[in-house]
Order: structure tokens, then sequence, then C-alpha cells
């Protein structure tokens, strides 16, 4: 069925071969103006591919870049006591994986890929130890958040 939309071309949604931020959440934000939405795109490292099973980001791994999906599907798990990893979250195309990576220093989850996807990466900028305000008032990715 698919296959019969993609041949007519009236597919509504085209995947472009550089992805960025459109369609995610960051582009959606009505906290984010309009040079801060382009500031990101400047920023964000290109996308890479990234296989089904693979962890994107590991529990207690320092956080020093935001994941954006631009297609794909993940979770973000907990390892449990004996050993089995526990799902917190199913993430979708547009999400951030770790959008906490703003606050805090290290991820208390995991971050796995469930089928192929197509990640964005962007830098966090740490906030200054003297105004940790600061850093949000002119950082978009923290206003974002």
């Amino acid at each position: 069925m698919l296959d019969k939309f993609r041949s007519s071309g009236t597919l509504s949604h085209q995947r472009s071969s550089h992805p960025t931020l459109l369609g995610t959440r960051f582009a959606a934000s009505p906290f984010l103006s309009t040079e801060d939405r382009l500031a990101l795109e400047r920023v964000a490292l290109p996308a890479r591919s990234v296989a089904a099973g693979k962890d994107l980001l590991r529990e207690s791994e320092r956080a020093a870049h935001i994941e954006v999906l631009i297609d794909g599907w993940a979770c973000r798990y907990k390892m449990t006591r004996d050993g089995h990893r526990q799902i917190v979250a199913l993430l979708t195309p547009g999400e951030a994986a770790n959008l906490d990576a703003l606050l805090f220093t290290r991820l208390h989850y995991a971050v796995r890929t469930l089928t192929p996807t197509k990640v964005l990466t962007l830098p966090c900028q740490s906030a200054s130890k003297k105004d940790p305000l600061s850093a949000c008032k002119r950082d978009p990715l923290r206003r974002a958040a």
C-alpha cells in the first residue's frame, strides 16, 4: 500500500537529504524566536545514521550534547538491580532524547535505538557557576527546555 503512495507522489511528508530541526519540537517551540532556531541549525552537527539496537547514550555518561531523533524510534531505559532493562520512555521522530542534559551533568538513564534511526546532535553549553540563569537567558537551547 505504501509503495502505491510513493509511486503516485502523494506522500505529504518528504524526507530531506540534509535533515534539520524542521519537524522537531525545537522548531515548534513557542519559546524560540526565528533567530534562535537559525542559531540551533548553525550549531547542529551533521545528522548520522544509527543501526537498530545500539546505545545512543549510556547511563551516568556526561551530558555534553543533545540528540534529536530525525527518523526512527528509540527508548530511554534504566538498568534494574537484576540486570534487566526497564523502558521509561519511547522516543519518536522529532523528540530530543536527552533534553535534561541542559540541567544535569550526568544522565540518569540510557537511550537505545529500536529501529534504524537518524540523529541530529546539538552541543550543550555549560551554565556559568556564578550565574546559572545567565546562560539560560543567552542560550536558545536552554530556553526551549
